[in-house]
């Protein structure tokens, strides 16, 4: 499993708290690869109204919703062809701008 973080810099405490904790997803054989907003290319389109989503078998897309505190509201099941391969494409994109786990040193606030 692979995955790309697209976060806000400085950190929030929950993802602060995320990153403290990923070195357990990579003993478990995750890839984990973090993306600053600020490095996405100009012009290019998060998905799903830049909602955070999980790609499944890249036949599904689950969508995940947050309140302002950052608070889970509903996840949605999309396996509209159109969407799941416009994230696909866009998780390709990230994948390779991201910076490994290894590597990645978020700022000090």
């Amino acid at each position: 499993m692979r995955r790309a973080r697209v976060v806000t810099e400085p950190f929030s405490d929950y993802i602060r708290w995320e990153h403290e904790g990923t070195p357990l997803n990579l003993e478990l054989g995750e890839d984990i690869r973090w993306l600053p907003r600020h490095r996405i290319p100009a012009g290019a389109v998060l998905p799903v109204d830049g909602n955070d989503w999980w790609m499944v078998d890249n036949t599904e897309v689950i969508v995940g919703r947050f309140d302002a505190d950052g608070q889970p509201t509903e996840r949605e099941l999309v396996t509209d062809p159109t969407v799941v391969a416009q994230c696909a494409r866009v998780r390709d994109l990230l994948w390779w701008l991201a910076t490994p786990h290894a590597d990645y040193r978020p700022p000090v606030v």
